[in-house]
């Protein structure tokens, strides 16, 4: 996610004044610690989440997908702003509710550290952006418990990216290790170090399996590699047959290219899903055979390409029934 604006002249006196307002109000007297730690960190855990979980799923999207209807022609540049104003709510909102359960603000505090908060954050999105989200979605949130919450958050960020399969479910599962991020800044900043670890680190396995398993499921199992032109897929002539060559691994695929071909191909990766639609379309086109490595067969590297179908829809329906698998489809499903 991109830079957003800041109308501060100096964070450093921002967090040295909000800093010493935390230190008459609450007793502390690490107050500019407290204020930077939550200004800062909490934008980088949008930026990492959002750039290195979300986005991921919508890079490539030509530009008329991108809601546009406030802003024609500029559909993904108004989405980033949305989303930027949509991320600042929520983390500002559950970093608030993580300062009142975990005992960090005392409970008759916690509306002057609202408001405290909401200034602090200002400087995140650009005060005018600010203030108007916070007028708008600020009661909402507050009037919401934490499913509520995160059901707002969830529909707002969804209505302003593209129109994707499974959308909402993968938000809604990316969201709780926002929530656990948020969570880890907030105890750190005032200073919870081993909760904070604990609860980043928890994020971050949280977000790997995650990741893993949506990659597991949404290509059959994984990739396979294989050598293009500008022509197609490369085939070569077998036995008299036209070959489909297929590799697992990267580094073979490349080899080969080297080697026999002066490594004029490119080293393509597709995913098993895909390849079960190629198989499909070669076989109609009168493709027989297929040359593959060992890690895809020990039995031996040519064979049919009606077999070399049988141990794709094998490795899917694998990645399928696994527990992870299982667990995906059902999100998706659901």
């Amino acid at each position: 996610m991109s830079d957003a604006p800041n109308n501060i002249n100096s964070k450093d006196e921002l967090y040295q004044r909000l800093g010493q307002e935390l230190v008459n109000q609450l007793g502390r007297s690490d107050g500019a610690h407290v204020a930077k730690s939550l200004h800062t960190q909490l934008r980088q855990d949008g930026t990492d989440w959002f750039d290195g979980h979300i986005l991921r799923y919508f890079s490539g999207l030509p530009d008329n997908e991108w809601p546009d209807d406030r802003w024609p022609g500029h559909g993904y540049e108004f989405s980033m702003i949305m989303c930027t104003r949509a991320l600042w709510l929520f983390q500002t909102m559950r970093s608030i509710v993580a300062a009142k359960e975990r005992r960090y603000v005392p409970e008759e505090n916690i509306g002057w550290f609202t408001r405290w908060l909401l200034r602090l954050n200002i400087a995140n999105i650009g005060e005018l952006e600010a203030k108007q989200a916070a007028e708008e979605w600020l009661p909402v949130y507050q009037q919401a418990d934490h499913t509520g919450q995160r059901a707002m958050f969830i529909g707002t960020l969804g209505a302003n990216l593209p129109e994707i399969q499974g959308k909402q479910p993968l938000l809604g599962a990316y969201a709780v290790t926002l929530d656990l991020r948020v969570q880890a800044t907030t105890a750190m900043a005032f200073g919870d170090v081993a909760d904070a670890r604990k609860l980043q680190a928890e994020a971050v396995s949280s977000e790997q399996k995650l990741d893993a398993a949506i990659e597991l499921y949404s290509t059959g199992g994984g990739c396979c590699y294989v050598l293009e032109n500008d022509q197609g897929l490369l085939l070569i002539q077998l036995e008299g047959n036209r070959c489909f060559c297929i590799w697992s691994r990267a580094e073979d695929a490349e080899e080969i290219n080297k080697a026999h071909y002066g490594g004029i191909h490119r080293i393509s990766p597709m995913s098993y899903r895909y390849l079960e639609g190629q198989l499909e379309e070669m076989q109609s086109t009168g493709v027989r055979m297929a040359l593959i490595d060992q890690c895809m067969n020990e039995e031996g590297r040519i064979l049919p390409i009606e077999s070399l179908s049988a141990l794709v829809r094998q490795q899917i329906s694998a990645a399928e029934t696994s527990e992870s698998g299982r667990a995906i489809k059902y999100l998706f499903e659901e």
